[in-house]
């Protein structure tokens, strides 16, 4: 890793920002700092990020490979992500929502320990997507409508749906297979086969689309903030359409305390993921061809992610097995 003479901006940022705070310790802010800084010069050195209001996932968790593979342990990056969460929660504006560690595990295919974080079951029930479905119609808001079946039918994640291009529409319509490039948040390329749902959608969207445009991206319009409207549009209507079947299966017991997970888009990967997998099994596919199955649709090269979304021996699957 290059180093530059003297701290940069984001260090000098980063000790700005901690002069000013005063939640927790004296030791812990001196630890937490500690642990900024190393991140600020990662950040500076190798993305040449200037601003801390522009740190990213995508920096996250590069830095965590980067201290995977010198060796750093597990509890030692975990405890260095929560000095970073620390920090980014006292940025004003920041420009991008920092993902939290089960998401990192599952859109960067990373293990922070030797099992998977389990964050509970976060799949949406079959009403709760017919009633977004209807409340979208009711209010002429047909994009999420039609980046939703992107995501539950075919597994994509928000991002990949959002950056769809009438390019990868056109070749998937052509070969039956969709082609994730760089949208991919752990940049790896995957095809993933084309959906019924989604090959009505191409072929009823692309008569709109210009010739190297975006199905959802207006021109000149940055992915990120099409991503973030989409994002917003969820958060504004996702009390009208969660059901107690859908609280039912996404509540989490721990400590002897009672959560229940949010819906959220990602959500729709885990119904994906389900879906798919009770699907291979009622076709006769053995468990684990099954599994291998819908690791790869999902873009990870580890089986035992795909148990974040299935949970332990297909424990969300309804008792099919």
């Amino acid at each position: 890793m290059n180093m530059t003479s003297g701290p940069s901006p984001l260090e000098a940022q980063t000790k700005k920002l901690f002069r000013h705070i005063r939640t927790g310790s004296y030791k812990t802010r001196a630890q937490y700092m500690g642990k900024c800084l190393n991140f600020a010069r990662f950040c500076h050195n190798t993305y040449k990020v200037s601003n801390i209001r522009n740190i990213n996932t995508d920096h996250l968790a590069a830095y965590i490979v980067t201290r995977q593979k010198n060796d750093i342990a597990g509890t030692t990056i975990c405890d260095d992500l929560s000095a970073i969460r620390f920090l980014m929660d006292h940025v004003s504006n920041p420009r991008y929502q920092i993902l939290t560690n089960v998401e990192i595990e599952e859109q960067y295919d990373l293990l922070l320990g030797n099992e998977p974080l389990n964050p509970g079951n976060r799949a949406w029930a079959i009403n709760e997507y017919e009633t977004f479905i209807q409340n979208c119609k009711n209010i002429g808001a047909y994009n999420p409508i039609d980046v939703s079946v992107l995501c539950i039918s075919m597994g994509l994640r928000i991002t990949e749906a959002v950056a769809s291009t009438r390019a990868q529409a056109e070749y998937a319509l052509r070969t039956r297979e969709y082609q994730v490039k760089h949208e991919a948040k752990n940049g790896r390329w995957r095809k993933v086969p084309l959906s019924p749902e989604a090959e009505q959608m191409f072929l009823r969207r692309l008569p709109e689309v210009p010739r190297g445009g975006h199905l959802f991206i207006k021109p000149d319009q940055k992915t990120h903030l099409a991503v973030n409207e989409h994002e917003h549009f969820l958060r504004c209507i996702r009390g009208k359409i969660i059901s107690e079947e859908g609280i039912r299966t996404r509540i989490i017991k721990k400590s002897a305390k009672t959560f229940t997970n949010e819906i959220t888009w990602h959500g729709l990967r885990y119904s994906y993921a389900q879906n798919k997998m009770k699907q291979l099994l009622l076709n006769g596919f053995s468990y684990d061809a099954a599994r291998q199955i819908v690791s790869q649709d999902l873009g990870h090269n580890r089986l035992s992610v795909v148990d974040v979304y299935i949970g332990k021996k297909g424990c969300y699957l309804d008792n099919i097995l």
